[in-house]
């Protein structure tokens, strides 16, 4: 990293803590949406088979069936790309690793607070006004 294009660490890592974070609760929210669109799934099938409809009625039901299958494959992609990082997260090795990240995250920003608002105190010599530092 270029001193110019110089970043604060504490940023790249809040950053990945809350990726983490957010990758989880929508693995949470997507893993039980799964099984109300399997419920509409279910309905929609029904109501091909017992309800009687026409030609017209049933070709509406079955694009609503296929949105309704497009979406679910959507979201069962997701929990699989995310599965294996959900998991570490959730087991006991990832959960102390994101402890020690957020405590690493929070000495980072010490450091980094530090110094922007450090001085130096001379010693020896006096500094430009003429005062020496005890």
């Amino acid at each position: 990293m270029s001193r110019q294009k110089q970043q604060e660490i504490s940023k790249y890592l809040s950053e990945f803590c809350k990726f983490c974070e957010e990758v989880d609760q929508a693995y949470t929210y997507n893993y039980e949406d799964v099984n109300s669109i399997d419920k509409l799934t279910q309905d929609y099938l029904h109501i091909l088979e017992l309800s009687g409809c026409n030609y017209k009625e049933r070709a509406k039901i079955a694009t609503k069936l296929s949105q309704c299958r497009q979406e679910r494959r959507a979201i069962k992609d997701f929990l699989e790309d995310a599965e294996s990082l959900v998991k570490f997260w959730r087991s006991d090795k990832g959960a102390s690793l994101m402890k020690a990240l957020s405590q690493v995250v929070g000495n980072t920003r010490k450091a980094e607070e530090y110094h922007k608002t450090r001085e130096y105190k001379f010693r020896i010599l006096s500094d430009e006004y003429g005062k020496q530092n005890d």
